[in-house]
């Protein structure tokens, strides 16, 4: 049952896609390349739409996270290195906007930049990163503003989840 559900929901998201995009959108590219990577499922034209297409108004470290950790997601998939260069780059300047604290301004976009950052081989580097996010945890445990955040502590655990496993 589990696998008709999946292959009709790949199905689904694969349909929605028009002229190589998901509604012209960088997160919504990102996040469905992303997704289909996960899911066994390469998409050499949207990788292709989210390269063209990166322009100034894009980068920023949390968007720039979410468009690196799709294209290196698809690049694996691939077993390519068609999106490398660009990739490095971008990863590269992800690091240079890291404040000297270890994070980016907010919780949600250091996790997304370091989760870019250890896909694209930067494990090394990150190690004040991490210092920095179990700094700020609440004292019940949880991340982000406020001491309920559960998408700023579910997206804290998958990024020390991930860290972990590299």
């Amino acid at each position: 049952m589990e696998g008709i559900v999946f292959m009709s929901s790949v199905k689904w998201l694969l349909a929605r896609k028009r002229k190589n995009s998901w509604n012209k959108d960088v997160y919504d590219t990102s996040y469905a390349l992303a997704a289909l990577a996960d899911t066994g499922t390469q998409d050499r034209d949207g990788c292709n739409w989210l390269y063209e297409h990166y322009c100034p108004s894009w980068e920023q470290v949390g968007t720039t996270s979410l468009l690196i950790t799709a294209l290196k997601k698809q690049d694996n998939l691939a077993k390519s290195k068609d999106f490398e260069t660009f990739i490095r780059e971008r990863a590269e300047w992800i690091l240079s906007k890291r404040a000297n604290d270890g994070g980016w301004q907010y919780i949600s976009t250091s996790n997304l930049a370091i989760q870019a950052l250890l896909l694209t081989g930067f494990k090394d580097e990150l190690e004040p990163s991490i210092r920095w996010l179990l700094k700020n945890v609440h004292e019940n445990g949880s991340w982000g503003n406020q001491t309920d955040d559960v998408n700023a502590t579910a997206l804290t655990l998958s990024t020390l989840g991930l860290y972990n496993k590299t």
